[in-house]
C-alpha cells in the first residue's frame, strides 16, 4: 500500500527507523610514554695531560698541558727534578721551573717508578695532544 507520507491510517503504529546519530565523542590523544634515552658511553674527552709538581718549598702545583711539546726535562733517577725549563715553552707558561720535582702524572703517583717509565708514561699520555 503506497501511501502518502505522512498519512498513517488509524490504528496502525508508524514505524520510524532509528536514526539517532551520536555526537562523536573527543578523545585526548592517548599520552605518549615518556622517551627513556639510552645512555650512552663516549669516549672521555682529553682534557690535557695532568702533571703534579712539587716546588722547591714543598707546595704541590698542578698543570695541565695541552699541546705538545711540554717544554721541559727532567733528570730519570729519582727524585724526578725538572732540570730545564724552554723559555717561552709551554711548560714555562704553566710556572714549572728546574728544581721542581715530578709528583704524579694524571693524578697517579710516581713516587719510587723508575725515570725511564715516567718518561714514556709521558710521551705516552702527551700523544694525543696536538702539536703546537
Amino acid at each position: 500500500m503506497n501511501l502518502p507520507k505522512g498519512d498513517v491510517p488509524q490504528g496502525a503504529q508508524e514505524k520510524v527507523a532509528d536514526t539517532t546519530v551520536e555526537e562523536p565523542k573527543y578523545e585526548e590523544p592517548a599520552a605518549e610514554a615518556p622517551r627513556v634515552e639510552e645512555p650512552t658511553v663516549e669516549e672521555p674527552k682529553s682534557s690535557g695531560l695532568n702533571i703534579g709538581f712539587q716546588t722547591i718549598g714543598r707546595e704541590k702545583v698542578n698543570a695541565t698541558f695541552t699541546k705538545r711539546p711540554l717544554g721541559f726535562s727532567f733528570k730519570l733517577s729519582a727524585p724526578l727534578s725538572v732540570t730545564k725549563v724552554t723559555p717561552g715553552g709551554q711548560a714555562d707558561s704553566l710556572g714549572v721551573v728546574p728544581g721542581m720535582e715530578i709528583i704524579d702524572v694524571q693524578g697517579q703517583a710516581i713516587c719510587g717508578v723508575d725515570g725511564k717509565c715516567v718518561m714514556e708514561t709521558l710521551k705516552a699520555e702527551s700523544a694525543n695532544l696536538p702539536e703546537a
